[in-house]
């Protein structure tokens, strides 16, 4: 009897420790999947990328916003970091929080302009990486004047 009883204490253990799981379930934190949008003067992406036009001597801004996945903005980890490549097609000065900047045209050409953020606490689990692509033309011609002679 004294073995009988003790299988069934075990089992009325193990019944309580099981109950106490699922009631008082521990969980990982959830990591979060975060998603981005690269805008341009209002015009938002459906995509990672988008491209935009700047004449010489006119200015743009670009921003960026991040979403969930129920597409919820939602805050990423630090600022995000923005760069350009080439060198020499324009320059950009990011805003305090990161999240735009003015695009300053330098010299007519292509660039990709890449802003890079964490979605994740740790680096590297849900790195964001979006990118805009710009090409600087020439002023375009908006009038003319006919002379006779």
């Amino acid at each position: 009897m004294t073995m009988f009883n003790n299988i069934y204490i075990i089992v009325l253990l193990i019944i309580i420790v099981l109950i106490l799981l699922f009631v008082f379930r521990i969980r990982k934190p959830r990591r979060r999947a975060v998603t981005g949008k690269f805008i341009w003067d209002v015009m938002t992406t459906k995509e990672n990328a988008m491209s935009k036009i700047i004449h010489l001597g006119n200015t743009s801004t670009a921003s960026v916003t991040y979403q969930d996945k129920e597409g919820d903005n939602v805050p990423v980890v630090g600022v995000p970091v923005w760069s350009v490549a080439p060198d020499g097609v324009v320059t950009v000065a990011a805003a305090a929080d990161g999240l735009s900047a003015v695009v300053t045209p330098v010299a007519i050409g292509n660039a990709t302009i890449t802003v890079v953020a964490e979605g994740d606490e740790t680096p590297g689990v849900d790195t964001i990486t979006l990118t805009g692509d710009v090409s600087v033309a020439a002023e375009e011609a908006s009038g003319g004047k006919l002379v006779f002679s």
